[in-house]
Protein backbone atom coordinates (compact mmCIF):
# COMPACT_ATOMS: atom_id res chain seq x y z
CA UNK A 1 0.00 0.00 0.00
CA UNK A 2 2.63 2.40 0.71
CA UNK A 3 4.33 1.85 -2.22
CA UNK A 4 1.33 3.25 -4.37
CA UNK A 5 0.93 6.14 -2.20
CA UNK A 6 4.40 7.09 -2.46
CA UNK A 7 4.41 7.19 -6.37
CA UNK A 8 1.12 8.65 -6.85
CA UNK A 9 2.40 11.66 -4.90
CA UNK A 10 5.32 13.03 -7.50
CA UNK A 11 2.63 12.36 -10.07
CA UNK A 12 0.25 14.66 -9.10
CA UNK A 13 3.36 16.96 -8.60
CA UNK A 14 4.35 16.60 -12.19
CA UNK A 15 0.52 17.50 -13.16
CA UNK A 16 0.50 20.85 -10.80
CA UNK A 17 4.16 21.82 -12.32
CA UNK A 18 2.94 21.22 -16.01
CA UNK A 19 -0.72 22.88 -14.89
CA UNK A 20 1.77 25.44 -13.79
CA UNK A 21 3.77 26.10 -16.45
CA UNK A 22 0.73 26.03 -19.14
CA UNK A 23 -1.05 29.02 -17.04
CA UNK A 24 2.09 31.03 -17.13
CA UNK A 25 2.87 30.18 -20.40
CA UNK A 26 -0.51 31.05 -21.93
CA UNK A 27 -0.68 34.61 -20.28
CA UNK A 28 2.90 35.54 -21.32
CA UNK A 29 1.74 34.79 -25.14
CA UNK A 30 -1.89 36.93 -24.37
CA UNK A 31 -0.31 39.67 -22.98
CA UNK A 32 2.39 39.85 -25.76
CA UNK A 33 -0.54 40.23 -28.58
CA UNK A 34 -1.86 44.09 -27.98
CA UNK A 35 1.92 44.79 -27.48
CA UNK A 36 2.78 43.51 -30.69
CA UNK A 37 -0.21 44.99 -32.33
CA UNK A 38 0.40 48.76 -30.94
CA UNK A 39 4.11 48.43 -31.72
CA UNK A 40 2.80 47.35 -35.44
CA UNK A 41 0.53 50.49 -35.44
CA UNK A 42 2.19 52.98 -34.94
CA UNK A 43 4.19 53.15 -37.53
CA UNK A 44 0.72 52.90 -39.79
CA UNK A 45 0.10 56.37 -41.21
CA UNK A 46 -3.51 56.07 -41.11
CA UNK A 47 -3.27 55.90 -37.60
CA UNK A 48 -0.87 59.03 -37.56
CA UNK A 49 -3.30 61.19 -39.60
CA UNK A 50 -6.46 59.98 -37.35
CA UNK A 51 -4.48 60.74 -34.16
CA UNK A 52 -3.38 64.56 -35.25
CA UNK A 53 -7.34 65.03 -36.32
CA UNK A 54 -8.40 63.68 -32.64
CA UNK A 55 -5.76 66.05 -31.25
CA UNK A 56 -6.65 68.84 -33.52
CA UNK A 57 -10.09 68.50 -32.26
CA UNK A 58 -9.45 68.38 -28.65
CA UNK A 59 -7.92 71.49 -29.55
CA UNK A 60 -10.35 73.56 -31.47
CA UNK A 61 -14.00 71.72 -30.53
CA UNK A 62 -16.08 73.69 -28.41
CA UNK A 63 -16.60 70.62 -25.78
CA UNK A 64 -13.69 68.17 -26.47
CA UNK A 65 -15.41 65.82 -24.25
CA UNK A 66 -18.12 65.62 -26.01
CA UNK A 67 -16.26 64.52 -29.26
CA UNK A 68 -18.36 61.08 -30.91
CA UNK A 69 -16.22 59.83 -34.01
CA UNK A 70 -18.80 58.20 -36.56
CA UNK A 71 -16.89 57.19 -39.90
CA UNK A 72 -13.69 57.70 -41.22
CA UNK A 73 -13.19 57.28 -44.90
CA UNK A 74 -9.88 56.02 -46.62
CA UNK A 75 -6.51 58.13 -46.69
CA UNK A 76 -5.56 58.95 -49.99
CA UNK A 77 -2.12 60.86 -50.68
CA UNK A 78 -2.09 63.37 -52.39
CA UNK A 79 1.48 65.23 -52.61
CA UNK A 80 2.92 66.00 -49.34
CA UNK A 81 -0.52 65.64 -47.94
CA UNK A 82 -2.98 62.75 -47.17
CA UNK A 83 -6.80 63.88 -47.26
CA UNK A 84 -9.27 62.32 -45.31
CA UNK A 85 -12.94 62.86 -43.99
CA UNK A 86 -14.00 62.52 -40.89
CA UNK A 87 -17.60 62.21 -39.62
CA UNK A 88 -18.15 63.14 -36.01
CA UNK A 89 -20.84 64.57 -33.07
CA UNK A 90 -19.86 67.28 -30.89
CA UNK A 91 -21.49 70.40 -28.96
CA UNK A 92 -21.25 73.49 -30.51
CA UNK A 93 -20.76 76.95 -28.63
CA UNK A 94 -24.73 76.68 -27.57
CA UNK A 95 -24.43 73.22 -26.21
CA UNK A 96 -26.33 71.68 -28.93
CA UNK A 97 -25.12 68.10 -30.70
CA UNK A 98 -24.29 68.87 -33.98
CA UNK A 99 -22.96 66.14 -37.07
CA UNK A 100 -20.17 67.21 -38.56
CA UNK A 101 -18.80 66.22 -41.54
CA UNK A 102 -15.21 67.81 -41.98
CA UNK A 103 -12.72 66.46 -45.13
CA UNK A 104 -8.68 67.33 -43.26
CA UNK A 105 -5.65 67.91 -45.17
CA UNK A 106 -2.30 66.66 -42.93
CA UNK A 107 0.98 67.13 -43.24
CA UNK A 108 2.75 63.84 -44.63
CA UNK A 109 6.02 64.77 -42.63
CA UNK A 110 4.66 66.18 -39.38
CA UNK A 111 1.32 65.04 -39.52
CA UNK A 112 0.37 68.36 -38.43
CA UNK A 113 -3.06 69.07 -39.82
CA UNK A 114 -3.34 71.91 -42.62
CA UNK A 115 -6.63 72.51 -43.66
CA UNK A 116 -10.16 71.57 -42.87
CA UNK A 117 -13.08 72.29 -45.18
Amino acid sequence: MENKVESKVPENLKHRKMKMFLFIFSILVIATIPISNCIRNNNDPENKVKHSIRYYLDEHLNDASSYEPLEWSHIIKNGDKYIIRHKFRAKNGFGAIMLNDKIFSVSTDNYNVLDVN
